[in-house]
């Protein structure tokens, strides 16, 4: 019994929500603001990774043709 309850500390350290004391939920709405404003993140950093990504291809295609000749 003393086992399982020092793994539930170490696992839910803050408490069984991990919220401060005090501090009032956010409102829906402001939720579902921050978690579109994180789609568009996750959308903008995801184009600027396919794009270096093509364009690492294109160098190492460079360099091997480069190192034929």
């Amino acid at each position: 019994m003393i086992g399982a309850a020092a793994l539930m500390s170490l696992v839910l350290p803050s408490g069984i929500g991990g919220a401060a004391p005090g501090q009032p939920m956010p409102s829906l709405d402001s939720l579902v603001a921050r978690a579109k404003a994180l789609s568009n993140e996750i959308n903008s950093l995801n184009e600027q990774y396919n794009g270096l990504r093509i364009q690492l291809t294109q160098a190492h295609t460079e360099t091997q043709v480069a190192e034929r000749t």
